[in-house]
């Protein structure tokens, strides 16, 4: 059986989870998956719970490892692929039952490197996979919008791109193409990975359909704002980013696409500058300051003004820019209790 694609699930405790992301892999309707699962260290019962699917499902294929992080685990999970095309999940969603099925058919109609699709938010306990199979399994979706871009137009204009890498099914020869993987040892490796790959593919297919369920619960990291670890990833991200920007032979219409989508990341490292001198004894400014120029180039107009806003006092910015994401965290944190 040729492998149409390789699912990649690194799993570190979530026992409460996981049941429900690997029920609605193994029932998809593209059958020609491999289904690799990396227990990274878990401590509680999600081990046993991924090996009572293995038991059932010959297409699992288990990794159990020490604790070595999201990324790690993906790496080393993409290593040991053999599909035609690679998915990115995590152990805390649930995807569509055409999900694969649907995007490996119109990535392969199309020949793109990368096809991209959309997703629905849904806060713990609001939604089942058991729910969504009620509601829809009977019911292929039919007539989906499916536009080709080129990368830099899909970046920077079309106002479809996020970095979260679950929205991606990426070619297997392209992934061994690229120069880099997903940064080891940080947070935020979606920023990190998905803005480096994108500019890299020449064009990317969006369809338009919401086939991931990303669910919104608190002591993910999506959550995290002031621990340490998030302080140094922001940090170690933005110089990730930038190191990229000097040694890539961008257009200069790719190098102010670049400065757009990653500008994100930089005034992130920004917000956590007085977290970061508590940290490390050193500033923002010393470490990144020289990304700072990607702000003035972006095509955001509120990127600019943050610029100048940093050039003015630093401290300000970093002062404004940690309340308005700690009110984002806030009302994200609310809801998801309503």
């Amino acid at each position: 059986m040729t492998i149409k694609v390789s699912i990649i699930i690194p799993a570190y405790n979530t026992e409460k989870y996981i049941a429900e992301c690997l029920q609605s892999i193994v029932s998809q309707t593209l059958s020609d998956i491999e289904i690799i699962v990396i227990n990274d260290g878990s401590t509680d019962g999600t081990g046993v719970i991924i090996d009572s699917f293995k038991a059932r499902d010959s297409r699992i294929i288990t990794i159990n490892q020490i604790n070595q992080g999201l990324s790690r685990s993906r790496n080393r999970g993409a290593g040991l692929a053999t599909g035609e095309y690679l998915y990115f999940m995590d152990s805390d969603d649930f995807i569509s039952p055409y999900a694969m099925e649907i995007l490996y058919d119109n990535i392969c109609e199309s020949g793109a490197s990368l096809i991209y699709g959309d997703y629905s938010r849904f806060y713990d306990g609001d939604l089942s996979f058991s729910d969504f199979l009620t509601a829809d399994l009977e019911t292929k979706p039919a007539n989906l919008g499916v536009d080709v871009y080129d990368s830099v137009d899909f970046a920077c204009s079309s106002d479809l791109y996020t970095v979260n890498v679950w929205r991606f099914m990426i070619q297997k020869k392209f992934w061994d193409s690229l120069p880099f993987r997903f940064i080891e040892g940080f947070n935020h490796e979606d920023c990190e990975f998905s803005n480096k790959m994108i500019l890299l593919a020449e064009k990317v297919v969006y369809i338009d359909y919401a086939f991931h369920y990303y669910r919104q619960r608190q002591g993910s990291i999506s959550y995290s704002f002031s621990d340490k670890m998030t302080v140094t990833s922001s940090i170690a991200v933005a110089k990730s980013l930038q190191a990229f920007y000097e040694h890539q032979q961008f257009s200069p219409n790719e190098k102010i696409c670049y400065s757009t989508i990653i500008s994100p990341d930089i005034l992130r490292a920004v917000s956590l500058r007085q977290l970061y001198r508590n940290n490390s004894n050193r500033l923002v400014e010393d470490v990144i300051g020289g990304a700072f120029f990607h702000l003035k180039a972006s095509k955001r107009l509120k990127h600019r003004l943050m610029y100048y806003l940093i050039n003015l006092n630093i401290g300000l910015a970093s002062t404004f820019l940690r309340f308005k994401y700690a009110l984002s965290r806030l009302k994200m944190q609310v809801k998801s209790l309503l």
